[in-house]
């Protein structure tokens, strides 16, 4: 029988997910008494959690609230389907109560340094989903209350929820530049399902304080018993760095046991180069290298 084989890789990945400041989406859900910040502009807060009930407030865009509870009532716009949200908020010196649907509200926000003593605030959510593009996504940085820009991409999913439901862990990290050429900061936005057979990984992005450009996806996917596919990356600033190039290094290893030996089946290293040259992303052709074959 054959016995999952894995790398220490996957575990340090884990790690990294749960060790992010800020995941209030997990699982398919914001918890409760997170403190979040809506993804949508001029965001109704309603009385009951419909489109049709009272309007409490019309809130702009990075405004926080805290999640009370989430409603058994869900809503689909453009595909994705999700549940509403119970909020409270302060304004004008009151506390008041109501209802946002979690596609309004940003999975994951952070602030990046503008200058010394300023910040923009970066909010990114689900924008749609269909049976051919599966889902989409987009990270707004928010500038002064106002979109300043935006990039759209396919965050990393598994097919294995209920059509339009996402039902990924969503953290973030904000790297330096890593010595990419005019580039302020790498975003790294993460995604994770802890089980066998969900795809994890990060989308990282370049950003150079005035526009954001797609750098990359690396993912892996472990299935217990039959495969392991993970990753590793390598950015510029390190000693086995390239210049203005993220290497992704892809490992395939798959292996069976023998009572307490193993035998690897087969194990591949796929190289792949995204190199930068001040304005746009190339991806190289890739380089695989195969350790063990067998037929």
């Amino acid at each position: 029988m054959k016995k999952l084989f894995i790398l220490l890789f996957l575990s340090g990945l884990v790690t990294t997910l749960n060790a992010q400041v800020d995941c209030p989406f997990r699982y398919g859900e914001f918890s409760s008494e997170s403190e979040v910040y809506l993804f949508g502009d001029k965001v109704n807060v309603r009385a009951e959690p419909n489109t049709t009930s009272a309007i409490v407030s019309n809130k702009p865009i990075g405004s926080e609230v805290q999640v009370l509870s989430k409603s058994d009532k869900t809503f689909t716009m453009g595909g994705y389907t999700t549940n509403w949200y119970l909020v409270t908020f302060v304004e004008n010196g009151k506390t008041l109560n109501g209802f946002v649907w979690g596609g309004l509200i940003s999975l994951v926000t952070t602030d990046i340094p503008r200058t010394e003593d300023s910040y923009d605030q970066l909010v990114y959510g689900i924008t749609g989903w269909s049976n051919e593009k599966e889902f989409t996504s987009t990270v707004r940085i928010v500038r002064d209350g106002k979109v300043l820009t935006s990039i759209d991409f396919e965050p990393i999913s598994s097919g294995f929820f209920d059509a339009g439901v996402f039902g990924h862990n969503v953290c973030i990290r904000i790297d330096d530049g890593h010595g990419f050429k005019g580039i302020k900061n790498v975003i790294r936005i993460e995604f994770g399902y802890e089980a066998c057979g969900y795809e994890n990984g990060e989308i990282l992005l370049l950003w150079d304080g005035t526009k954001l450009t797609y750098l990359a996806k690396a993912s892996q996917v472990v299935e217990a018993g039959v495969f392991a596919y993970t990753y590793d990356l390598i950015f510029p600033d390190q000693p086995e760095g390239k210049a203005n190039t993220l290497q992704v290094v892809q490992e395939y290893i798959e292996s069976e046991y023998e009572g307490e030996t193993e035998k690897v089946l087969n194990h591949e290293i796929t190289y792949k180069d995204f190199s930068w040259n001040g304005i746009t992303v190339t991806a190289l052709p890739e380089e695989v290298k195969t350790i063990v074959k067998t037929e």
